[in-house]
């Protein structure tokens, strides 16, 4: 499936290529020998016309190099019409065999590699664009019959309603028909007949070539993942399936599930695959060949590393993109030297008077808004007043603690609107015992009795210690219950085996420079959240992204961006940079300021640098 993409790319890169040499040969290649041959035997109108069809030709195979890189079955049967009518045109133009050559060649190539190209295109798209097509072109020929009208006189013969269709379709050829323009007005009409048709040409192509959008899951979709992640999720992202907004893929002949985003034409896996171990290959096999009949590569966001041979099996590389921190539960506890600052920091807490509390949801509640009553939203059942407060409060310190725009989504959480009452929430309540301090979200992991921290957030009153604690009393409240495991998270970009920077890629290298980055941990706070974690002796697992192949990357990398950024997009990267680039100024000013003030004034009352 991969090696298809591979032959997709190349056969895309030649075609632009063949498209260009339609437009050389046609413009600036003449062999005079050759077209005194051509002159024998064709009228010159002939030799013309083609040179211009030639060059219509090459700046389609141009325009559809990107639906061929998608592996549309449209561009596909397209490519090989224009290559044949390409050599027919260089042999007609002026004997150009290589062109012709080539041209064949190519249309062979796509014939043998016609299974790599099946994707269909965006439905909805496209019939908004034959409705948008059918109301220009009914708006053009309005256009060309009232303009020619008013123009009558400036055109020889003079524009009767037959010439003037007559020349509205030699130029949407890129042709000129009977009509002669007498005036640089009418001149200026029959050129814009080109230029609308390229548009609508263009439009249209667009159309043809737009990416196929995945649709979010269906209620009933959910309620049927959920089944599946009771018997095989195992990963901490596993619950992320229910989220909004993702898609899901169920396989055909496999019990399993894959969530999924898709950000341009790359379909952007969150997490492993949901399915029994051994039937991962077959899972991912099927979904790589929906990928293809929609024309997305794929790409697989956080996978671990014990399914790290199944990916590489497939094609797949592999790039380390962060370490996720496990926790034993039956063994775990806060004795002992390597967990001492958990330990100090919750003796501290608990001296502060702040409690530990599991927020009350009545198991398998319905949680539902309804109308507010002074200001204090209430919900129609699962939770009592106390705990509808506690509520309010976990959301105000998520609101006064957000990035806005910046705010990361897919694989990190956010605290829903309502309670989730699979999950589980907990809270550092303050000694008057209704204010909230902190808290932590916990989604299942159903396959290995465990629990994922989600969300983890503290107001500016809290103490310093605060997080500590609260994680350590979760941890110790799921061990009482009976878990087997608990995962903090992946801290991304992050390697816990630190000595290994000779054997690291240059990719890898790459990771580790923007983790080591003060500009991206100032906003981000990596590097902190790793040694956060590493505070309570975790298991660390490594996280990898899975990717298709090393030219398809940078295209990865950003469908990754895109989908934890979907704002993301020119105007924000330039507020950012602008914002950037007015702090340094600021620091810059600030420091020379600081410069002259401690030089101070010498004998004369000037000032030394």
């Amino acid at each position: 499936m991969l090696q298809r993409s591979m032959w997709r790319h190349l056969i895309a890169v030649l075609v632009g290529l063949m498209g260009v040499a339609n437009i050389l040969s046609s413009i600036i290649v003449r062999v005079m020998v050759r077209e005194r041959i051509v002159h024998a035997f064709l009228p010159l109108e002939i030799e013309q016309g083609t040179r211009h069809l030639a060059v219509v030709a090459g700046l389609a195979l141009l325009a559809i190099g990107r639906g061929l890189w998608r592996g549309k079955r449209v561009p596909w049967t397209v490519a090989i019409t224009l290559l044949l009518g390409s050599a027919v045109f260089h042999v007609a133009k002026g004997l150009d065999v290589e062109e012709t050559t080539a041209a064949l060649a190519l249309a062979g190539l796509l014939v043998w590699q016609r299974d790599a190209f099946t994707a269909g295109p965006d439905r909805p798209t496209l019939a908004r664009a034959f409705g948008a097509l059918l109301l220009s072109v009914l708006g053009l020929l309005i256009y060309a019959l009232a303009g020619s009208y008013l123009l009558r006189w400036k055109f020889a013969p003079v524009a009767t309603p037959g010439p003037a269709l007559q020349e509205l379709g030699a130029r949407l050829m890129l042709a000129t028909g009977p009509l002669h323009p007498l005036s640089r007005r009418a001149l200026w009409l029959l050129e814009s007949f080109s230029i609308v048709g390229v548009a609508m040409l263009a439009y249209l192509l667009g159309a043809f070539l737009h990416p196929i959008i995945a649709a979010p899951a269906e209620p009933s979709e959910r309620e049927r993942a959920m089944h599946l992640l009771r018997r095989y999720a195992s990963s901490s992202l596993s619950y992320f399936a229910l989220m909004p907004g993702m898609s899901l893929y169920f396989g055909h002949d496999v019990d399993g599930l894959i969530a999924f985003r898709v950000a341009g034409d790359v379909a952007v896996a969150c997490g492993d695959p949901i399915v029994a171990a051994e039937q991962l290959p077959r899972l991912l096999t099927e979904f790589l060949h929906h990928c293809a009949r929609q024309g997305w590569e794929l790409c697989l966001y956080e996978v671990q590393a014990s399914q790290l041979h199944v990916y590489q099996a497939l094609g797949f590389h592999a790039l380390k993109i962060g370490e996720d921190a496990w926790l034993d539960l039956p063994i775990f506890t806060l004795k002992g030297k390597a967990i001492s600052d958990v330990r100090h920091a919750c003796s501290k807490i608990e001296r502060d008077g702040l409690v530990f509390e599991l927020l009350e949801i009545q198991s398998g509640a319905h949680l539902t808004p309804v109308a507010a009553w002074e200001g204090r939203p209430e919900w129609s059942g699962g939770m009592d007043a106390r705990a509808c407060a506690l509520w309010e409060q976990m959301h105000a310190i998520m609101a006064k603690e957000g990035r806005g725009d910046f705010e990361l989504q897919f694989s990190i959480g956010r605290l829903p609107p309502v309670p989730d009452p699979e999950a589980r929430y907990t809270l550092a309540i303050g000694p008057d015992h209704s204010c909230v301090l902190g808290f932590c979200s916990w989604l299942p992991i159903y396959a290995v009795n465990g629990w994922a921290l989600d969300v983890m957030q503290r107001s500016e009153d809290a103490p310093n210690g605060t997080m500590e604690y609260l994680i350590a009393q979760s941890l110790l409240s799921f061990q009482r219950a009976g878990a087997t495991w608990a995962s903090l998270g992946m801290a991304p970009l992050a390697d816990a085996d630190l000595n290994s920077d000779d054997e690291r890629s240059l990719l890898q290298r790459g990771v580790r420079f923007l983790y080591e980055h003060p500009q991206v941990n100032k906003l981000y706070r990596y590097k902190s959240l790793f040694f956060f974690k590493r505070k309570f002796v975790p298991v660390w697992r490594s996280a990898y992204l899975a990717y298709p192949s090393p030219l398809s990357l940078p295209r990865t990398l950003y469908a990754v961006l895109k989908v934890h950024l979907p704002s993301i997009g020119p105007a924000m990267i330039t507020d950012f940079l602008l914002q950037q680039g007015g702090k340094g100024v600021e620091r810059w000013r600030d420091w020379v300021r600081t410069r002259w003030d401690a030089a101070g004034p010498d004998d004369e009352g000037k000032y030394q640098m």
